[in-house]
C-alpha cells in the first residue's frame, strides 16, 4: 500500500469519526440547553430521559452534570437513583465543587425520604401507609338487608391504605383552622383524634392537596377496597369474630362505657340492645386517639369503629351491577356517598364487615364521621 493510499485511508477514517462525533456532541449540547431552561422553570418531569440520552451519547458534559442529574431525580422523587448521582458528584468534585454543599444537602434529604418510605410514610407528617396485597373476596351478605346484597365476588389490586383514620393534626396541615368540635363537653378536637365534621368534598380536597404535596396518587378508597382491607382475609361477621360482644379490644363503638354515662339509653326489654351495646367496655365515650385499639390482620386500626369513614363510591340501594374489579361505583345519583364502619356513637350492628351507610353530600359533616385514604401501590 502506497503512502498516498494510507493517507487517504486515514483521512476517510478521520472524516467518518468527525461526521459521527459532531452531530452527537451537537445533540448533547442541545439537550443540555433544554435541560437548563426546564430547570430554571422548575419543570423536572421530562428531564430524566434527557439525562439518560446524553449519557448514552458519551458526549462531553459539564463538570456539574452529575449534580444536575441527581437534583432532577430528587425532584421527581426517584431517591435511590438521585443518591447515586449525587454521590458521584460529591466524590469527583470534592469540597471545592461549586455545588458541593447543595449536593450534600440533597443527598441527606433523599436518604431521609427513603427511610420514611420504608416506614410507610411519603413525607414528614404524612399518614403512615400499609401495603395491602391483591386478592379476591366475597363482598356483602345475603341477610335481610337489601343494600348488602347480593353477595358477590370481587378481585382487588394491591394498594396502600393509611394505618389509621386521618387525624386532626394531619388534616390541619391542609386546613389549619379546622375545628372537629365537641360532644357533651368532651373534645373531638385533640391532635391525635380522628378528624370529624368533614364532608365528602372535604375528604376529596385533602387527598388532592396531599397528592400535590407528595407527587403520590392519593385518593379515597373504593367501597370494595375498604371492605377487603377491613376483612383482612376474614369471612367472619365482625373483625373480632362472630360474637357481637367481643368488640372492645378492636373497636371503639357504643358499649358499656356509653351506658355508664347514659344508662337511660338502654332498653333491657328490647332484644336489639344486646347487640347495640356489647357487654364490654372499651373505655372511650367519644372518639379515641387513633391506633389505641388492636389492629386487624393487615395492621390497620379502627377500621370498623372510632368514626365512620367516607369512601369514593356513590350510594346505591343494592349491589346489582356493582363493579367486580375493586373500583369505585360512581354512576347514578351521587347526592349520597357511602360511609363505612361504625363509630363511638353507633352500634355493633353497624360494625359488621358487610354493613353500609351513607351521608348526604349537600349536608355538613357528621360529628362521628371522618375518613382514611389510599394510594396506588406497586404489585407485591
Amino acid at each position: 500500500m502506497t503512502m498516498r493510499t494510507l493517507t487517504l485511508t486515514f483521512l476517510l477514517i478521520l472524516f467518518s469519526i468527525l461526521a459521527y462525533a459532531l452531530p452527537t456532541q451537537a445533540e448533547a449540547d442541545m439537550l443540555m440547553q433544554e435541560i437548563g431552561q426546564s430547570m430554571q422553570a422548575n419543570q423536572f418531569s421530562d428531564l430524566p430521559e434527557k439525562f439518560e440520552r446524553i449519557a448514552a451519547l458519551k458526549a462531553r458534559v459539564p463538570a456539574n452534570f452529575e449534580y444536575h442529574w441527581g437534583r432532577t431525580l430528587f425532584e421527581v422523587k426517584r431517591y435511590d437513583a438521585a443518591m447515586a448521582h449525587l454521590d458521584t458528584y460529591i466524590t469527583r468534585a470534592g469540597s471545592e465543587g461549586k455545588y458541593y454543599a447543595d449536593a450534600l444537602g440533597l443527598y441527606t434529604k433523599a436518604k431521609n425520604a427513603i427511610a420514611l418510605q420504608r416506614q410507610g410514610f411519603d413525607c414528614p407528617g404524612c399518614p403512615e401507609m400499609i401495603q395491602i396485597p391483591a386478592g379476591s373476596f366475597e363482598m356483602g351478605s345475603n341477610n335481610e338487608l337489601r343494600d348488602e346484597a347480593p353477595k358477590h365476588r370481587v378481585t382487588v389490586k394491591t394498594f396502600a391504605m393509611s394505618k389509621t383514620e386521618i387525624t386532626n393534626r394531619q388534616f390541619r396541615q391542609f386546613r389549619p383552622g379546622h375545628d372537629s368540635g365537641t360532644y357533651e363537653g368532651r373534645s373531638l378536637n385533640d391532635d391525635d383524634q380522628p378528624v370529624v365534621n368533614v364532608r365528602w368534598d372535604d375528604a376529596q380536597a385533602y387527598v388532592q392537596w396531599l397528592t400535590s404535596k407528595t407527587g403520590q396518587p392519593y385518593r379515597l378508597p373504593s367501597e370494595a377496597e375498604w371492605e377487603y382491607a377491613a376483612r383482612g382475609g376474614s369471612t367472619s361477621t365482625w373483625i373480632w369474630g362472630n360474637n357481637p360482644h367481643g368488640s372492645c379490644p378492636y373497636d371503639n363503638i357504643a358499649d358499656q362505657t356509653v351506658l355508664a354515662i347514659h344508662p337511660e339509653w338502654d332498653s333491657p326489654d328490647d332484644e336489639s340492645t344486646t347487640v347495640y351495646f356489647p357487654k364490654c367496655s372499651d373505655g372511650y365515650f367519644v372518639a379515641a386517639p387513633v391506633g389505641r385499639l388492636r389492629a386487624n390482620a393487615y395492621g390497620l386500626h379502627d377500621m370498623t369503629g372510632n368514626v365512620r369513614e367516607w369512601v369514593e363510591d356513590c350510594y346505591h340501594l343494592d349491589y346489582d351491577g356493582a363493579p367486580t374489579d375493586g373500583t369505585a361505583w360512581v354512576g347514578g345519583n351521587c347526592d349520597r356517598h357511602v360511609l363505612r364502619g361504625s363509630s363511638w356513637f353507633r352500634s355493633a350492628q353497624e360494625a359488621r364487615l358487610s354493613a353500609r351507610g351513607y351521608g348526604y353530600q349537600a349536608k355538613g359533616g357528621q360529628f362521628h364521621a371522618g375518613f382514611r385514604i389510599v394510594r396506588t401501590a406497586k404489585p407485591l
